[in-house]
């Protein structure tokens, strides 16, 4: 009894030791289970949306780790983002102490027991709690690892905040541009109605005194006039596509072509329209024939010849659908294939095919309403325009759908 009670304080002493300054075999012991906790909060991290996300996962496994009274984020001013089993007045004496250090820190001063470790985004710190053991390099290495992953998820998390602001705005910008235009557009249609009005009147009361130069200014007026109003209305239909909802419907473009085809050959009777394979679309029927209107319209005026031959085809793959609209007239420059899809933008000739230059700018807007893209690609002779809306927007069942995936 004398021996084992003279060898207690021995015992005692070794264990008091053990606990404080634990050797390297103890110390992964007891992180066995702090090891498999330490991979599940890299998996939360990788999936975090949020900087609450981020602090939920990620200060609870920290301070447990360090053995801790808590844990909290900092930013690099200073401020608390979010903490963890931490009182208004810990996380002020904590901020201090972490703001006063110019490096990482392990302090043992009048001021709270501190672990912090300098992020890009700021700090983490943790309290530590008078009776957590000494640390050694793999508790600082794995909170170290821990802080690699927060600053990942951190940065991805500012950069998605910034790209969801950058698009709301441009949003916003958008929404008030068309809202803009369409109370421009709308705002001048009165007066140049009034002004048709009064060059009629002016023709009607007039016309027999004015002859010769008056005359040819008239109708210079006149024709002004009228491409004005064509440009108000085309003005004014572009911003309707991105203000008005319009319901989507089965859209047989097959039988859409041959109707404007028939429409089109009134003013160009030369012109020869080859369309089959066409797949359905489910989209706003007035859309549709407004786009292929737009883009069959734009062939034959500046084909450059009377015969111009327009090919139709559709295209399908596992994602997207594309309808290629080629003629074999005049064709458009490299430098001039996407400025074409501007507003206002017309390609000059010999000589003037009319129009105001709006139309293919109208179809893009119409195709980017759908998910989809608009281009006028390289072709060996005549203009190529693509038109590729997502797979999605097809029907699956229709009979042109299936021969298009049979083909393909």
């Amino acid at each position: 009894v004398n021996a084992v009670l003279s060898l207690l304080p021995l015992f005692a002493a070794t264990f008091f030791y053990l606990g404080f300054s634990p050797p390297a075999w103890l110390r992964l012991l007891w992180r066995r289970q702090e090891d498999a906790g330490f991979q599940d909060v890299q998996k939360a991290l990788m999936v975090a949306v949020n900087v609450q996300d981020v602090a939920q996962a990620l200060l609870p496994q920290i301070a447990s780790m360090c053995g801790g009274q808590g844990a909290l984020l900092l930013d690099q001013s200073g401020e608390v983002v979010a903490s963890h089993a931490m009182s208004v007045e810990q996380q002020r004496a904590v901020a201090a102490a972490v703001v006063a250090a110019a490096s990482p820190v392990r302090m043992v001063e009048a001021g709270p027991r501190l672990l912090a470790l300098p992020l890009q985004s700021g700090w983490l710190a943790v309290e530590l709690s008078a009776y957590t053991p000494l640390f050694g390099e793999e508790e600082v290495r794995l909170m170290e690892a821990l802080g690699v992953f927060a600053d990942l998820a951190l940065q991805r998390i500012d950069l998605f905040e910034r790209e969801r602001l950058a698009r709301e705005e441009a949003e916003r910008a958008n929404t008030e541009m068309e809202t803009l235009v369409y109370g421009v557009s709308h705002d001048l249609k009165s007066p140049i109605i009034s002004l048709l009005g009064y060059i009629e009147y002016l023709k009607i009361d007039y016309g027999d005194a004015i002859t010769g130069e008056g005359q040819r200014y008239i109708e210079r007026m006149t024709a002004s006039a009228l491409y004005m109003q064509d440009l108000i209305q085309d003005l004014l239909e572009l911003s309707r596509i991105g203000r008005v909802q319009t319901e989507a419907e089965p859209v047989d473009l097959n039988l859409l072509i041959d109707e404007i085809a028939s429409q089109v050959r009134v003013t160009h009777p030369s012109l020869t329209i080859d369309a089959t394979g066409l797949p359905v679309i489910q989209m706003n029927p007035v859309r549709a024939r407004q786009l292929f209107t737009n883009v069959i319209e734009n062939a034959a005026r500046h084909g450059g010849r009377d015969d111009v031959t327009i090919r139709i085809r559709g295209q399908q793959t596992p994602t997207e659908t594309t309808v290629s609209v080629a003629d074999n007239g005049a064709g458009i420059p490299e430098p001039y294939r996407e400025k074409v899809f501007g507003v206002f933008e017309r390609l000059a000739g010999p000589t003037d095919t009319g129009g105001t230059g709006m139309g293919l700018a109208v179809c893009r807007k119409i195709v980017e309403q759908l998910g989809g893209t608009i281009n006028a690609v390289e072709a060996a002779t005549g203009a190529d325009i693509r038109i590729t809306v997502p797979r999605s927007r097809v029907l699956p069942d229709s009979p042109v759908a299936r021969s298009l995936e049979t083909t393909s």
